[in-house]
């Protein structure tokens, strides 16, 4: 039997994105809000954090559609039933947003998991800057729109984990 593996892990994978490339700013800044600045629950931090990083890089803040964020919602639902795959459930990437009405010239997506402190938004929001594909997508230019889903429980066998979505997409 495989030993199990530590209590307070994190995974990520990476980002995906269909249509052109993303592109970012090109600067190097963390774009992470000082601590405190982001309050209230945990999607509202992250909305909170995504937007902190987009002003401080002169882009546009995100709006929040509700079908983006139905989106992210039902894909939190099958990489949670599924295993942790841009193609949860075998469905394409793009399945989710599509079934929830969302009409998109562009869009990605960034994942992520992490148990105990390693789920935290300031966690996982920092993560995602420090990978070149999740960054890319938080600072492209090319999307306005965001969809933020968590869903805690048990996950890849910790039983206090936090499975991120983020749905990113322009019409």
């Amino acid at each position: 039997m495989p030993p199990k593996p530590p209590k307070s892990a994190a995974a990520l994978v990476a980002a995906f994105a269909l249509a052109s490339p993303a592109q970012s700013d090109g600067r190097r800044g963390s774009y992470l809000a000082p601590a405190g600045y982001c309050t209230g629950a945990s999607v509202e931090v992250m909305i909170c954090l995504h937007n902190y990083a987009r002003h401080e890089a002169g882009l546009p803040l995100f709006r929040s559609p509700l079908r983006l964020t139905r989106a992210a919602r039902a894909k939190d639902a099958d990489v949670v039933r599924c295993g942790f795959s841009h193609t949860a459930c075998g469905h394409a990437f793009e399945h989710r947003i599509n079934q929830a009405g969302y009409r998109w010239t562009r869009v990605g997506e960034n994942l992520a998991f992490g148990s105990g402190s390693l789920g935290r938004p300031y966690t996982i929001f920092s993560s995602w800057m420090r990978s070149p594909e999740h960054r890319v997508n938080i600072l492209s230019p090319g999307f306005r729109d965001l969809g933020i889903a968590v869903r805690l429980g048990s996950f890849s066998g910790y039983s206090n984990a936090s499975v991120w979505v983020a749905e990113f997409g322009s019409h």
